[in-house]
């Protein structure tokens, strides 16, 4: 809502519906709110965005009343609206409430509640907060960890044993809590133990055996080769029959393409609908109940794609699981499919420049064995894999090499990989999994790509990666096609 001054300018006023943006991503409210009320015991509820400590960052407040047949803890509310949302829509807080408060017009009091929030959690040292018997530590390193914990998450709504990411934590946090402990507990951590140790207790044990450890500590978080070596092998089962090469690659009747409902995987599917006059499988990491085609005409939405209908009835959705058995796909549709597909587009990649391998490994490594199963199942079928030109990593600083070819091994940039982001040591095993596999038979084709940034014909600047600082500026050109003379100095 705007309104006109009277020189002309225009004075921005607000929102007029209850849309609010946490961590770069647009919730609405009501979705939320909507999860909230289909979770068993809840009453009512409502969802409210507030401000946190660190400038200019939001979070999602729930407050339910229970409907008085069952009270569900903070934790499997959470989890059952992690069924339907994505994380960043999950609340950093749910409180409980004997009733909602109402103004004098008999309407919820948001201000009441927010106060409500403050009371309970505006003094991170407040006892009172503590909500669970286990706020006994057993240890001064889990009371100061505990410490941290409540600095970052602002309260103390937690126990030894409750996971960072069940009470409110997320990665951005996490990087912050990391921070903390290490200056304050002088001793050396990073996010892969948070993620790999997400308790107070877990996380004590560690550092109290870290600081037991005669041996200097390095400031790199380094992942042990072997264990990548050993993910990187392929199971001696895994067998390719020889590929009849025909025209199939050419002009194939049936495309099985993963990872539709991402930014690189929503444009490669319009690209394929207009250079073939194939019919595309897409299978669909959709949450239990939804309706897959609901999530990928949201995608498309927000990147500027359109489907004709023609177009429409040549795609096939499938709910999914890559890393599961079968690529979580029913025993009929597995065997259809590969009975049918002639070739494989595989796009499909947990992308987060936080998480540690381990956390990746469940959806790119195994993910990728799953699928080099399908590809040798039934007939071959060649293997267009998508890859990133991160698995050179920071090698030359190793190698000594100012220019890499595509041929070249990936190995000599092994010892920066193992210091490089858990996404970056998946995507190496990934490509060593799948060299290996080409070695016994499957046709392989691998293109690496560089930052994903933009379309050049849609409105669309995707500004959520690393490289945002060269995205915005990118999309304040295509959006108003205006941009600010640079002179040269």
């Amino acid at each position: 809502m705007a309104r006109r001054l009277p020189d002309g300018r225009l004075q921005f006023l607000g929102r007029l519906d209850d849309q609010v943006k946490i961590r770069g991503n647009r919730v609405e409210l009501a979705e939320v709110e909507e999860a909230l009320h289909a979770q068993a015991g809840v009453g009512e509820a409502v969802v409210l965005a507030s401000e946190t400590e660190t400038e200019g960052e939001r979070q999602l407040l729930a407050f339910i009343v229970p409907d008085g047949q069952q009270t569900p803890t903070e934790t499997e509310l959470r989890h059952g609206m992690l069924e339907t949302l994505p994380d960043y829509m999950a609340p950093s807080a749910i409180l409980q409430l004997d009733a909602l408060p109402l103004n004098a017009n008999g309407k919820t009091d948001k201000q009441a509640l927010l106060q409500r929030y403050r009371q309970l959690t505006g003094d991170p040292d407040n006892d009172a907060q503590e909500s669970t018997p286990e706020s006994t530590y057993a240890s001064q390193t889990e009371r100061d960890i505990a410490d941290a914990w409540a600095r970052v998450l602002e309260h103390r709504r937690f126990g030894r044993t409750d996971r960072f990411f069940d009470v409110g934590g997320h990665s951005l946090l996490a990087a912050r809590l990391m921070q903390d402990i290490r200056e304050r507990l002088s001793v050396q951590v990073w996010i892969r133990d948070l993620f790999e140790h997400d308790t107070v207790a877990s996380l004590a044990l560690l550092l109290d055996e870290r600081r037991g450890n005669d041996q200097p500590q390095s400031s790199l978080d380094r992942e042990r080769i072997h264990p990548l070596r050993e993910d990187a092998s392929l199971p001696d089962d895994l067998e390719f029959s020889a590929w009849q090469a025909t025209d199939s690659l050419a002009r194939p009747r049936h495309i099985l393409l993963t990872g539709v409902t991402g930014f690189v995987g929503a444009h490669l599917l319009t690209d394929l609908l207009a250079t073939t006059d194939a019919h595309i499988h897409c299978p669909v990491r959709a949450r239990s109940g939804a309706d897959p085609w609901r999530r990928l005409d949201e995608i498309l939405v927000r990147y500027g794609i359109t489907l004709s209908k023609a177009d429409r009835d040549r795609v096939e959705l499938y709910r999914a699981d890559l890393s599961e058995p079968g690529l979580g796909l029913t025993e009929m549709h597995y065997d259809e499919l590969a009975e049918v597909v002639d070739v494989i587009y595989h796009s499909a990649s947990a992308v987060n420049f936080i998480q540690p391998y381990s956390y990746m490994k469940r959806d790119n490594v195994q993910g990728l064995l799953e699928l080099l199963r399908f590809a040798a199942a039934r007939r071959t079928k060649p293997l267009m894999l998508l890859s990133t030109i991160s698995v050179y990593s920071w090698g030359h600083l190793h190698t000594g090499k100012r220019v890499m070819y595509e041929d070249d091994d990936i190995d000599q940039n092994l010892d920066a990989v193992i210091t490089d982001i858990g996404y970056v040591r998946s995507k190496w095993v990934m490509e060593k999994m799948a060299d290996q596999a080409a070695q016994r038979g499957l046709p392989l084709m691998t293109f690496r790509l560089g930052y994903a940034t933009y379309h050049s014909t849609r409105e669309y600047v995707r500004i959520t990666s690393g490289g945002g600082v060269w995205y915005k500026p990118a999309w304040r050109i295509v959006v108003f096609r205006t941009w600010k003379r640079c002179e040269r100095g």
